[in-house]
């Protein structure tokens, strides 16, 4: 679908002019641009006559969506006239490029041609459900959630790994499916060396969790944030893709600030999981009285690996065993 959007942008549309492109050769899907270069997908819907219709069009921040209106696209060289649902996206984040032609694609594949116009309302409210969050401050480093993206995209089972990943500030771990605890640790260090706050890794303890530790190198040729996004979304079910977006947009308010890209391979390579209750830290009754809020960083280089493992971590070694 990209491909239609580029092909369009080296031609756009004058002003209050919708220029499309027909999808799989339907006259019942178009995508296109207005005159201010918004991605534009527009739906021709069936009605069942014996139903009343009252959705209500919505304009947010970064999508419009109008029901039923009556729009003149130009296809080539000729207009077509006709009553759609338009879908705009108002926005030129990549990220959310991908988020909104993802949805286009799952749509499609979906509702079939031609699409039930309900069934177009109630898609669109998960578009809604996505785009209407508010965001709040990033609850995310860059380099951690790259490293939690990464556990993700190299899970057998990535709809558990989704399922199973946590990302606001309350939740004490990245990963919990409800009797398994992952905690995932990234660095940029040579050696491994991890920083932690002294109840997280009490705790991680407590619960018998796994710490999985990843070493990564920035690097022109390696994978951001974002493609590492686009690669997991395109290899999961579209039932969990809404989710995936959802989660990924509440790790932080621009997710196009995380620009850097990471080595694959080293952290590929060097993807390691350790028993928690073999961390080296410091026991809670060496902690004098009053002291709060302690941190410090632990080396593991030199810890052997552990060969006891969860759902969740099983699910990471399958996969690399598949390979």
């Amino acid at each position: 679908m990209i491909d239609i959007i580029n092909k369009l942008a080296n031609n756009p549309p004058k002003k209050d002019e919708y220029r499309v492109e027909e999808i799989l050769e339907s006259l019942n899907y178009f995508l296109g641009l207005d005159s201010e270069k918004n991605i534009c997908f527009f739906i021709k819907s069936k009605k069942d006559p014996n139903k009343d219709y009252n959705p209500s069009s919505r304009r947010l921040t970064y999508i419009d969506i109008i029901f039923e209106n009556r729009f003149e696209l130009k296809l080539s060289s000729k207009f077509i006239k006709e009553d759609y649902t338009l879908i705009k996206l108002k926005t030129d984040n990549s990220l959310y490029i991908d988020i909104f032609l993802s949805f286009c694609q799952d749509l499609i594949k979906s509702e079939g041609d031609p699409p039930l116009f309900q069934n177009i309302i109630d898609r669109t409210e998960a578009l809604i459900k996505i785009f209407s969050k508010k965001k709040s401050k990033p609850t995310k480093t860059e380099i951690g959630l790259w490293g939690e993206l990464f556990l993700i995209s190299k899970s057998k089972d990535k709809d558990l790994a989704i399922k199973s990943w946590h990302i606001n500030n309350n939740d004490q771990f990245d990963f919990i499916d409800g009797e398994s605890i992952i905690e995932v640790k990234t660095t940029t260090n040579n050696l491994r060396v991890h920083s932690f706050r002294h109840e997280q890794i009490v705790s991680l303890i407590r619960y018998e969790g796994i710490l999985c530790s990843v070493k990564t190198k920035i690097t022109t040729g390696g994978e951001s944030v974002q493609g590492l996004s686009k690669r997991i979304s395109d290899n999961i079910q579209m039932d969990i893709r809404q989710m995936f977006w959802e989660k990924l947009l509440d790790c932080t308010e621009n997710p196009e600030d995380f620009t850097n890209k990471f080595d694959t391979n080293i952290a590929d390579i060097s993807l390691s999981f350790y028993d928690s209750s073999k961390l080296p830290h410091i026991k809670s009754e060496d902690i004098p009285n009053g002291v709060e809020k302690v941190k410090y960083e632990i080396n593991i280089e030199n810890l052997e690996k552990t060969d006891k493992h969860n759902t969740l971590s099983s699910n990471v070694l399958d996969s690399q065993n598949s390979l």
